[in-house]
């Protein structure tokens, strides 16, 4: 991801989906770099918030555009993914960049998926489709 290149701790990035703010933590520790997060869940708020990071409860209460968003193991979780995928890009910095982990292989969809809340599981060309189709 290219970031601020005079000041990386200046850097603008959000994580979408940031869950207890673990990934964010990481971030922040290892690079310098402190993320805002976009979370809906109130107890991973408070988690969130107890680490001492900044957290939006929807994409379009963010104050600002982004240098670079990650998701990571969330929009597996989205029916409307694509839609999701469009308020991300809105919300990127002209020449932004994303990066976007989750589950692949939709023959591996199992009741594990659906136990934790899956509604799909993705093949490459899939993703890009979807990414291309929301403006990146």
């Amino acid at each position: 991801m290219k970031l601020n290149q005079q000041n990386s701790k200046d850097a603008r990035v959000l994580e979408f989906g940031a869950g207890s703010g673990f990934l964010a933590n990481i971030w922040r520790e290892k690079l310098g770099i402190t993320p805002d997060c976009c979370e809906i869940d109130p107890q991973l708020i408070e988690a969130i918030q107890a680490r001492g990071l900044t957290c939006f409860t929807s994409l379009s209460a963010l104050p600002k555009k982004y240098e670079g968003i990650y998701t990571s193991n969330v929009l597996e979780h989205i029916e409307s993914d694509v839609e999701v995928l469009k308020e991300l890009y809105s919300a990127l910095e002209v020449n932004g960049v994303i990066g976007i982990y989750v589950p692949a292989f939709p023959a591996l969809f199992s009741g594990m998926d659906v136990a934790v809340g899956h509604v799909r599981r993705y093949r490459r060309r899939e993703l890009v489709s979807k990414v291309r189709a929301a403006g990146f």
